[in-house]
Parts: structure tokens; sequence; C-alpha cells
């Protein structure tokens, strides 16, 4: 005689089954990986040894730049501009034939901007006054701001004499540097790593170990660059030749700071 099953049992047994299924699967995955770990835990990480290199490569400055700024004040925005330009253009007739490639004298901007007569008779250029203040336009200021790159240390003198005879206002250079900076940099972590290497052999030798394949590289550096000089805008306004002034170049330093891991066996 068969005893009837409800529903109800039926499917409390079946859950029970599934759950003890789930119960054992996981039992087991969690053996198989448990010892995978214990083995990574007791011999899987690799052997390793890591050694730090520096090269340093000092170079003297073989390029100058300079920053500087025509402006040029009228009562209308046309003749503030032309005046600005014709001038401007006379700076740069005047570095080409100093021997300065055009290439290497570029406009970075340019604007013209109202100048404001305040109650106070007070003048300022502003490009948005007080609506409070009730300005009035009594002008325009028109300005060029050129970057010039000197590739002859030796010109540098005569740039400057350029830009005081020219009467240009603000000058800000000559700022030194290296031409090719990024080949030096080059040479300089070749330096690092033949730093390391020749420190990881040694190292070696003193663990009784013998190097292997690198797993890991990484690199800093730094640069110290000279200071840069500015030119007084009184006495480029002065239009009177500023006495010339040696370039002291001074030595720009190049450093790469390589670290270097290696297996070992």
């Amino acid at each position: 005689m068969q005893i009837p099953v409800s529903d109800n049992i039926k499917k409390v047994w079946v859950w029970l089954a599934t759950a003890l299924l789930v119960i054992a699967t996981l039992v087991g995955l969690r053996m198989v990986f448990g010892e995978r770990h214990h083995g990574y835990d007791n011999g899987a990480m690799p052997a390793v040894i890591t050694v730090s290199g520096k090269g340093e490569i000092k170079a003297v400055p073989d390029v100058s730049k300079f920053m500087v700024t025509v402006e040029e004040t009228a009562k209308d925005q046309s003749t503030a501009l032309n005046a600005s330009s014709e001038k401007v253009n006379n700076v740069i007739d005047l570095l080409k034939k100093a021997g300065i490639e055009e290439k290497d004298i570029k406009t970075e901007y340019t604007n013209v901007n109202p100048k404001y007569e305040y109650p106070s008779g007070r003048a300022e250029i502003m490009i948005y006054p007080p609506v409070s203040a009730n300005p009035v336009i009594v002008g325009y200021t028109s300005s060029h701001t050129l970057s010039v790159k000197v590739r002859d240390i030796g010109k540098v003198s005569d740039v400057q004499q350029i830009f005081a005879g020219a009467k240009v206002q603000n000058i800000s250079g000559p700022d030194l540097s290296i031409d090719d900076v990024d080949g030096i940099k080059i040479d300089a972590r070749e330096k690092a790593i033949a730093d390391a290497k020749a420190q990881a052999e040694v190292l070696a030798e003193q663990l009784g170990v013998r190097l292997g394949k690198i797993v890991s590289f990484s690199e800093s550096g730094n640069e110290n660059y000279p200071m840069y000089m500015s030119a007084r805008a009184d006495v480029a306004m002065s239009g009177k030749a500023a006495p010339e002034a040696n370039i002291a170049t001074g030595e720009q330093t190049i450093t790469s700071n390589v670290s270097i891991t290696y297996k070992i066996r």
C-alpha cells in the first residue's frame, strides 16, 4: 500500500537535494583552489632582486628664447592697430636681418583693448569696465606678442639691442635651454641602465645566485634649468642702447633614475 506524498513534501525534498548538491560543489571548488593558493604561497612567487641606477649628463644650453610685446595707443582702433602692426613688422624685419630664421619668430597673440577714463580722471585699460563706474572710452591700445628663438647664443646681445632700439615695451628673456634635450635624456637613461645592471651583477655574485629575465622597469628623472633674465621696460622704452652683458649659459643637468627587477635562480 503506497502512502501518498503531498506536493509540498516533494518540493522540500527537491530543495534539500539541490542545496546538498550546491554545498558539495562549493566544497570541492574550495579544496581545488585552496590547494592552488596554498601552493602559490609556498613557492609560486618567483625570487627576485630589485636594483636602482642613476645616469647624469651635464650639457651647456645652446638656444635662448625671448617673449616680447609691442604696444601702441591711439584714439581709434584702426590707428592703434596700424601703429602696432608697423612696429612689430619692423622688429621682425630687423630680426631676420640679424640672422634669425622665420621659423623661429612666432606671433603668440594680438589684441586691441579700449582705454577708459573714469570721472576722477584716472585712465585704465579694461576689457569689461564696471557698469557703475560710467567710464568713457578715450582711446585703444593694440598689442602684439612674439616669441623669438635664438639658436646662436652669440647673437643674444644683438637681439636685445634690436628690441631696445625698436622701443619694445615688454621683454622677457633670454630663457636658456638645450635644443635636443630628448637626445640627452636617452643618453642619461642608457647610463642609468648600465649602472643598474652593474649593481645587479655585483649583488647576484654576493648572494650566490644567477640573474634571470627582467620582470619590471621604471624610470624617473629631473632637469635643472638655468634662470632666465628679463629686460627692464624703462630701458627698452628709452631707445638708448643698453650695455651689452655677457651671457652666462652655465650648465644644465639631465638626470635619469631607473629601477630594474630581475628574476634570480
